[in-house]
């Protein structure tokens, strides 16, 4: 895939091609798939520079999909950026002590400032 390629996992659609929109202003190309399996099937064929990981995808926990995306020798280097609806205290640890790199609060970021945020992340890649 492209220096720059952000893969979103998330079950919310809206939510998901508001992002697409945001980052194909940006030039960067995005992925999405609206469930995990098929998020963890496309990081490793795609290999993306970056993924944004809901913290639940159809039922499934985010933080066992990244524990799945850390223990793949494809794809444990690429940094993951958690989203959520919620910020509890015990998710974020969770989540960092499998690998996370950040953890983003859906209603506390527009898409603009998730693209800076992944602008950042992508600059020191």
């Amino acid at each position: 895939m492209s220096a720059c390629c952000v893969l979103i996992i998330d079950d919310d659609a809206y939510y998901a091609h508001c992002l697409k929109q945001t980052f194909a202003s940006a030039g960067i190309a995005c992925l999405h798939a609206s469930a995990a399996p098929v998020g963890m099937e496309m990081a490793r064929r795609e290999r993306p520079s970056v993924i944004l990981l809901a913290l639940l995808v159809n039922g499934i926990e985010g933080s066992e999909t990244l524990a799945s995306l850390k223990a793949d020798a494809d794809t444990q280097s690429i940094p993951v950026m958690m989203l959520t609806n919620a910020g509890m205290r015990e998710d974020v640890e969770r989540c960092s002590q499998k690998g996370a790199c950040a953890f983003i609060i859906k209603s506390q970021h527009r898409p603009d400032e998730l693209l800076a945020c992944v602008q950042k992340m992508i600059s020191t890649i």
